[in-house]
């Protein structure tokens, strides 16, 4: 009938604008079939959260070497899984670890992997870009609230400062709204040690010196930008070491 046809071709144009969305919004090929939902932009990934581990796991080099070699992130778990590179002692543990990693490096680039695989100077930054890319909790955190303590402040990062932001995105942003309390406090805690583990800020929640190196500068200038925002805006630290030339 001439509804069911109808029907059809607003579906159509609905992918299609979709589509054109997730193209302005910069969103990664990889990504759109999990960010996609029943012809809309779903909440899901800007709600997506890291809540086991840090951001320098054991076993990352290992697996950005797979999957340099051509294995997807499932294939390089199974592989940190199965001969225990992440070093856990329970098999829960172990498989969390395993996928947590792969995951991360799964958000980077070719050449922001190899950079890790290669194990380069400053390997931990660009593992904080993963995380950044990955999970607009953690990017949304260390852009609103770490880098004007660390950098415009000059005050030390707290749990607390988490925390707040943590419960007051969860009662204004729709996008973070589905995040339990739980939740939260796992990402309030996970972030906190993934700073430490790059290197961004000590046991106290100081900030350390942090030189970035050119190669990773260009890396995160040329890294998608999936929240709306240059990716170097995730990282608390003076913002004129992204300009760099040629």
């Amino acid at each position: 009938t001439w509804l069911s046809k109808q029907g059809r071709l607003d579906s159509q144009w609905g992918r299609r604008c979709v589509m054109i969305v997730a193209v302005l919004a910069e969103i990664p090929p990889r990504a759109f079939g999990e960010t996609v939902r029943g012809d809309v932009v779903s909440d899901r990934r800007l709600a997506s959260t890291i809540t086991v581990g840090g951001a320098t796991n054991a076993g990352t080099f290992e697996a950005a070497e797979l999957m340099v070699a051509g294995m997807n992130a499932r294939e390089a778990s199974g592989v940190l899984f199965e001969q225990n590179l992440v070093v856990a002692d329970s098999e829960s543990t172990r498989r969390r670890l395993a996928t947590a990693t792969t995951k991360h490096l799964s958000f980077l680039e070719d050449d922001a992997l190899r950079f890790v695989a290669n194990r380069e100077y400053g390997w931990e930054l660009v593992m904080w870009l993963a995380l950044v890319t990955e999970s607009y909790v953690f990017a949304a955190c260390a852009r609103e609230v770490a880098w004007l303590r660390l950098v415009v402040d000059e005050a030390a990062l707290t749990s607390s400062d988490i925390g707040e932001f943590v419960e007051r995105q969860r009662m204004v942003d729709p996008a973070m709204s589905t995040l339990t309390v739980k939740s939260g406090q796992k990402v309030r805690s996970v972030f906190l040690r993934c700073m430490r583990d790059v290197g961004f800020i000590d046991e106290a929640g100081l900030a350390l010196p942090v030189i970035i190196p050119m190669g990773v500068a260009r890396l995160v200038n040329a890294a998608p930008q999936p929240w709306g925002w240059p990716m170097r805006e995730s990282f608390p630290v003076a913002q004129f070491q992204f300009d760099v030339l040629g």
